[in-house]
């Protein structure tokens, strides 16, 4: 009997938690992407916040270049002999000697500048207005350094994070090619606004970072270019700032032009040679998605395969550099707490119809099979005379 109420009970319970389970895998699929989802807004919008704090810093330090720069008396500087000395290399950088990385910029200048009474006053000055403009605009965490670079290959900068960066640069550095010289000029910067660079790879301080870039116009002729360095690492810890992450998740990031910047399990490669990745050539289905133009800030796209393995994705622009953010999570790690629970209910369903079989089994023994045995040898014994006999 207590085999047929265990398999009634099963027949029952564990049809009945499958189909649960089948429901409920949708509406948790469901519910998790629009969490996901809804904290992925909240994500870009507080990065946006913290990421275009850098465009009124650079047009508040341009405009205060042009105010100090326009001034006839510059007795209060320190004289350009008294805080630059050439070195071995013949390039001029500060006298390391009275120099303080962590409240002065440093300056750097090439070997073959001709340093008249003209060019050393427009240094001095400038270097006086980022002593005291850089530590006010490197306070916001995020952001690593302020500078300015010249057409005669120079560099004057703040940098909390590599306060002797100056004296890391060769005699041959030249910027001037760059993006992060270019973007600032005329030909490409017709209207003379805030642009962002791609990523690039800095190899003096040895990181990738992207750069926030504005033109220092004087007199209407461009000067030289501002910028903010933001190291990739600050700009992902932003866009990362979720407590629910899954083990195997992967993220990529485009850049505008194309060009890849974060690049999942291929993160290692891409940094080793970033203008040669490819992407793995089996991933064809990744390759399209990830050329998908968004329509939306945060959009949620169809499921794709991704090593074998299906994965839901969340997509997301991002401003002002104008990137495309994927998330890829394995969609088997979004049902993994249903499947936990469900292996837990159907372990307890077991155990409660075994315990359940072995009450019963002792309750039937007890109350009936014995009872009735007693019944039988006593009627036994009634109609044996050998047995009714006392000894």
């Amino acid at each position: 009997m207590s085999v047929i109420v265990i398999a009634c009970v099963l027949l029952v319970s564990l049809p009945s938690l499958w189909g649960y389970y089948h429901y409920s895998k949708q509406a948790l699929l469901d519910s998790t992407l629009h969490q996901l989802q809804t904290r992925t807004v909240k994500t870009i919008d507080n990065y946006q916040r913290f990421i275009q704090l850098a465009n009124p810093k650079l047009q508040a330090l341009s405009q205060l270049l042009n105010n100090e720069l326009e001034k006839s008396e510059f007795n209060k500087s320190i004289p350009f002999d008294q805080r630059m000395m050439q070195f071995e290399d013949g390039a001029w950088r500060n006298i390391s000697s009275t120099f303080n990385g962590q409240e002065q910029a440093g300056l750097f200048l090439p070997s073959d500048i001709k340093l008249t009474k003209k060019i050393k006053q427009f240094y001095i000055t400038a270097m006086d207005v980022f002593d005291g403009f850089g530590a006010s605009a490197t306070s916001n965490q995020i952001f690593d350094n302020i500078w300015m670079l010249g057409h005669d290959r120079s560099e004057l900068i703040f940098d909390l994070s590599y306060p002797d960066f100056v004296y890391l640069m060769s005699d041959e550095t030249d910027y001037r090619s760059t993006p992060l010289m270019m973007l600032a000029s005329p030909e490409i910067n017709p209207d003379r606004t805030v642009k962002w660079t791609p990523a690039l790879f800095d190899t003096v301080s040895e990181s990738w970072m992207v750069s926030v870039i504005y033109p220092l116009d004087i007199k209407y002729k461009w000067q030289a270019t501002l910028g903010i360095d933001i190291s990739l690492d600050k700009v992902f810890s932003l866009l990362d700032t979720e407590d629910e992450h899954y083990q195997n998740e992967q993220h990529f990031v485009v850049g505008k032009e194309g060009g890849f910047i974060l690049a999942g399990p291929w993160q290692h490669e891409l940094e080793e040679n970033p203008d040669l990745f490819e992407l793995d050539a089996r991933e064809q289905e990744l390759a399209i998605l990830l050329t998908q133009e968004l329509s939306a800030d945060v959009e949620l796209l169809n499921p794709l395969f991704f090593q074998g393995v299906e994965h839901q994705v969340i997509a997301s622009n991002i401003a002002p550099m104008g990137w495309r953010y994927f998330r890829l999570i394995p969609t088997d790690e979004i049902y993994q707490p249903l499947q936990d629970r469900l292996l837990k209910t159907s372990a307890l369903i077991l155990l409660m119809s075994a315990l359940l079989g072995l009450l019963i089994n002792t309750a039937v023994r007890k109350l009936m099979v014995l009872p009735l045995f007693a019944k039988s040898i006593r009627q036994l014994a009634g109609t044996c005379p050998l047995m009714a006999q006392k000894p």
